[in-house]
């Protein structure tokens, strides 16, 4: 028996196909060659060069990708091929097609879809973004800012005990987490002292050099939330300056155009103390 297998009249590429014919059987179907059947892996092919077979690897996947602005995420106008498999370099994004935008219209990439953005509104991204930056440094500035209160005659000692006289202008430290945990501390046990009828109960308060004012429950009070007359109290100062610091997130994010960025100025509305 003769063995043939079956191609593509115009790629000559194997169809997978495979017959055999009678060893007397003269004529051979057209498409059909006299040859054994290529062995082939998953996705290879095989073509018939006229005297042997010649294997192809699978066929590459290609896929599109599209090039965005790294500031603004707007579609670049530009796209290319990559295989599959490969990774998406920097400043590209793998996707379906960007939709077709009208003229003051740009496509944006938004993480996991494309939406449209009126350009102009899209053109004072970078400067938002940096506005909200240096937002954040004031804030975090004037959060962890040291706090002064006048505490005038009371009672002021060191670390070992020693009287150093009346306590008078002193700073209350506020530097991170664990500052605000410490009156936190301070303020619920003043206010349980106040609330069992002990409101001259001493409870000492550490300022920034080491020297404990000795002021009483209601007096701590009066330091960390009541305040003192236009004096406003730590903790009063910590969400007056939070609710500023929202307000003023609030106005950067609804700018419409660099004017209004412009406009806002981040160095006014804080409570200091």
């Amino acid at each position: 028996m003769i063995t043939i297998c079956q191609i593509d009249p115009a790629t000559l590429v194997w169809t997978g196909l495979v017959d055999q014919l009678a060893d007397d059987q003269v004529e051979i179907p057209a498409g059909w060659i006299i040859a054994e059947p290529p062995v082939l892996d998953e996705a290879q092919t095989a073509t018939w060069t006229g005297e042997a077979w010649s294997i192809q690897p699978p066929p590459v996947e290609l896929i599109a990708i599209y090039r965005v602005d790294p500031e603004t995420s707007v579609y670049a106008s530009e796209s290319t091929l990559i295989e599959a498999g490969a990774a998406c370099p920097a400043g590209w994004v793998r996707s379906a097609p960007p939709p077709p935008a009208e003229a003051g219209v740009v496509a944006v990439w938004q993480g996991d879809a494309w939406g449209l953005q009126d350009a102009a509104e899209i053109s004072i991204e970078p400067a938002r973004r940096a506005l909200r930056a240096r937002l954040d440094a004031v804030f975090q500035t004037i959060s962890t800012a040291n706090f002064a209160w006048d505490f005038g005659a009371v009672e002021a000692v060191d670390d070992l005990g020693v009287n150093v006289g009346p306590a008078g202008v002193r700073s209350l430290q506020m530097r991170g987490l664990e500052d605000k945990t410490n009156w936190t501390a301070v303020h619920s046990a003043a206010t349980a002292a106040v609330m069992a009828g002990q409101a001259s109960a001493i409870i000492p308060i550490k300022c920034d050099d080491n020297v404990w004012i000795q002021t009483t429950a209601m007096g701590v009070l009066t330091v960390l939330t009541i305040g003192d007359g236009p004096k406003v109290a730590l903790l009063a100062r910590q969400s007056l300056n939070l609710a500023r610091y929202g307000a003023l997130k609030r106005l950067i994010a609804d700018a419409a155009d660099q004017a209004a960025l412009d406009a806002i100025d981040l160095s006014a509305g804080w409570t200091e103390g």
